[in-house]
């Protein structure tokens, strides 16, 4: 039984910050605290359940000066692109974490 509590209780926590980066990405328009939410995400899966994002650009290699993009316009920009790959892949690696979890329940 301590398979299903744990299950239930990181499902219960996955969909919390679920809403919670929704929340941030439709309401503050915030793509750095929805990127830190979905973070928080993969942390909760297991190891063997988190996808490999190290393809993934998040632009903190970039080197531009502030005085380039002083509104951080173009950094913005490139946070959503990353937050809106990355979503998927943690949307995805959620989805067949719970799903797995589910077919072991029935058997």
């Amino acid at each position: 039984m301590a398979v299903s509590g744990s299950s239930a209780l990181i499902a219960t926590a996955l969909s919390q910050l679920r809403n919670a980066y929704i929340s941030c990405m439709i309401n503050k328009n915030d793509p750095y605290n929805a990127v830190t939410c979905l973070y928080n995400m993969l942390a909760m899966l297991p190891e063997e359940s988190r996808p490999n994002i190290d393809d993934l650009d998040d632009g903190s290699k970039d080197t531009e000066d502030w005085i380039e993009d002083p509104e951080e316009q173009k950094a913005m920009a490139k946070t959503w692109v990353y937050f809106r790959k990355l979503s998927y892949k943690v949307e995805e690696s959620v989805a067949k974490y719970v799903a797995n979890v589910q077919t072991r329940r029935q058997f």
